[in-house]
């Protein structure tokens, strides 16, 4: 009988983690201590070294869309009252332009050093902010972990991607922002805001469109109560009522779509023309620029006849779309970490990824920290990443330093990067997968136990009841 009443064992692992020794120092030290750190540290390297420059024009950082020195020189340009996205050299969204050319002059240190480190810190202050919504609505265990907001924000600071990306100056820091607090609006439940940042980051950049979906299923996701919080892909939560509440999803979408239009609007009439409101745009899609980048698009299409184009462009564009509705209904009872899926894979896959994108979705992995005993390879992903920022320096100043290499070496590496970053996103769906398995298995371990313990019950009452009718019999 022992040996029924135990609960089957699962493939994946069944304790739940705790806060080690290892994260046991940063999360005694609260959140406000680690928001001051990384302003002392970030503000010291942009004003008193030269490591800003150094890494202002690093192809692994900016991209065509995203670099520093471009949008410098697009703001120049709108300064002498020129159209910047006349040629083909400012490619940057008409936020950015608008932002640098009256707000935060790219020619000043002092206020491009506080603009990113602001970035960064409001970025991981809104992600310590989706841990506790998850704790309070018992999607997490805030007891097991005390603290855990602080380990959050650690982890994105002081991330070498998020620190590389700051320092160059890169606007993907801006993009990662907007995105990060559309999802924090989201998982609070607060449409409006959630939606309007959505529509600011999808300006800057096409791709955030693709977690419209996803965002929306977030918002409309009741709380779970606390007895089935055991989070992350968990099947124990109650179903999202995205079914019963169509009314509600599609007028969230016509809202979405109304505050990109009136961005549109807006751009068009500062810059007086629709070719600057959509140049990011098309070069995204069409992936015009082949400069040089982390990304597998780049290589691939300077190899690529002009008459096959427009056929492997398609495809390369909606290999990532059809990710969308899969991961939407496999990780329905947790939305939010179906985003983190699908932003691990846009990084891997979009047409100009810098380090940057890859520290978004990086930035989301400690909201799961249950998640994390489930990751199958995660010393391989490390380790090619590791592997990938030695060889991304290294081989492209062999072909354009040194000269004594070819665009071969360069793209060989970016394939490694590649292949750690695709090994990470294949890694998180299969995780999430097992945990709903482990999950749902100890569920019904349990529901069978107590069948059977009701049923024992049952047979002890009839037993007892037995007796009692015979005396009456007897009596009679």
């Amino acid at each position: 009988m022992a040996t029924q009443e135990d609960p089957p064992r699962s493939p994946g692992p069944t304790r739940k983690p705790s806060t080690t020794s290892s994260t046991a120092f940063v999360s005694q030290l609260p959140l406000p201590g680690h928001l001051l750190l990384a302003v002392v540290v970030r503000l010291a390297v942009f004003n008193f070294t030269s490591l800003p420059e150094l890494l202002m024009d690093r192809l692994e950082l900016g991209t065509p869309l995203t670099a520093f020195r471009r949008l410098r020189e697009g703001v120049f340009l709108e300064s002498k009252d020129l159209d910047p996205y006349s040629g083909g050299t400012f490619n940057h969204s008409p936020l950015h332009l608008l932002l640098f050319s009256t707000l935060i002059p790219p020619t000043s240190r002092l206020l491009t050093s506080l603009a990113w480190t602001a970035f960064d810190v409001a970025s991981a202050w809104a992600l310590s902010r989706i841990w506790e919504v998850r704790v309070k609505e018992g999607r997490e265990s805030g007891e097991e972990r005390k603290g855990w907001e602080g380990v959050v924000a650690f982890l994105y600071l002081w991330n070498p991607y998020t620190l590389l990306t700051c320092f160059a100056r890169s606007t993907t820091s801006l993009d990662n922002l907007l995105v990060i607090l559309s999802i924090y609006f989201g998982a609070s439940h607060q449409s409006l805001p959630s939606l309007a940042f959505l529509s600011l980051a999808t300006l800057s950049s096409f791709y955030p469109l693709l977690l419209l979906p996803l965002l929306i299923l977030l918002i409309l996701q009741p709380p779970t109560s606390t007895s089935t919080s055991q989070n992350a892909s968990s099947s124990s939560s109650p179903e999202p009522p995205l079914v019963q509440s169509k009314t509600k999803a599609s007028k969230l979408i016509g809202i979405y779509f109304i505050m990109l239009g009136s961005l549109l609007v807006g751009a068009r009439l500062m810059l007086g023309g629709w070719e600057g409101v959509f140049k990011g745009w098309k070069v995204i899609l069409g992936i015009v620029d082949l400069t040089p980048n982390v990304g597998l698009s780049w290589y691939f299409f300077t190899e690529m006849f002009d008459h096959f184009r427009p056929f492997f462009t398609m495809v390369f564009q909606m290999h990532m779309v059809i990710y969308v509705v899969p991961l939407g209904l496999t990780f329905r009872r947790d939305p939010l970490y179906a985003l983190l899926c699908l932003l691990s894979i846009t990084s891997t896959l979009k047409s100009y990824p810098t380090l940057g994108d890859v520290s978004l979705s990086l930035a989301l992995l400690p909201l799961f920290p249950s998640i994390i005993p489930y990751l199958r390879h995660p010393l391989p992903s490390l380790t090619l990443h590791l592997y990938s920022l030695i060889l991304l320096p290294l081989l492209h100043h062999l072909w354009l330093g040194a000269g004594s290499g070819n665009a071969n070496f360069f793209y060989a590496s970016t394939l490694v990067f590649g292949l750690g970053c695709a090994l990470f996103g294949v890694d998180l769906v299969v995780a999430g997968r097992l945990k709903g398995f482990d999950l749902a298995r100890a569920r019904r371990s349990v529901e069978e136990k107590e069948a059977r313990e009701g049923r024992v019950g049952a047979g002890e009452g009839e037993e007892k009841a037995e007796p009692k009718w015979e005396v009456v019999q007897v009596a009679g």
